[in-house]
């Protein structure tokens, strides 16, 4: 289960029959919180549909090798993905780079792997800095909301 203060809209998590979807709106009931979805076409190539279901229903995604690939990033001695923006005409660029931590095992009994997070920051081709994120990501949502954090930007599927 997770935590509803955790997620954002456009945020990928699992149902209750396993099946990935973007969380599109939240509400609160009187139930608690629910989470809708509607363009489920992104994973399962069906028919867009709106749909609502209780945050007690939803599990965590791991991030895996796979997800990376599937975000973007690019495997040289680590995972890196690059973003950025031009301020008064001179680039800036920052570099997220993802390496594996550790495996853990998880309440559920299953064994996950961490990821370090360390930023690069560039002006032109000048590093200006380099930083290392004190928090170990576990989960796909974990990685959209720092990258978004980070970016102003939401993560996007591309493969």
């Amino acid at each position: 289960m997770i935590d509803i203060k955790q997620l954002r809209l456009r945020n990928l998590i699992t149902n209750n029959q396993g099946i990935t979807i973007r969380i599109d709106f939240v509400s609160k009931s009187q139930i608690g919180y629910n989470c809708g979805f509607g363009d489920s076409s992104l994973f399962e190539e069906k028919e867009e549909f709106e749909f609502c279901e209780n945050t007690c229903q939803f599990k965590p995604i791991e991030l895996t090798e796979e997800w990376l690939v599937r975000f973007g990033f690019l495997k040289t001695t680590q995972w890196v993905i690059e973003f950025g923006k031009i301020e008064k005409q001179i680039p800036i660029l920052q570099m997220l780079r993802l390496t594996h931590n550790k495996k853990l095992v998880t309440t559920w009994g299953v064994n996950l792997t961490t990821w370090s997070v360390h930023l690069e920051s560039f002006i032109g081709d000048e590093r200006v800095g380099r930083t290392f994120i004190q928090q170990d990501l576990k989960y796909v949502h974990e990685l959209q909301n720092l990258y978004f954090s980070l970016s102003g930007d939401d993560l996007e599927l591309i493969k």
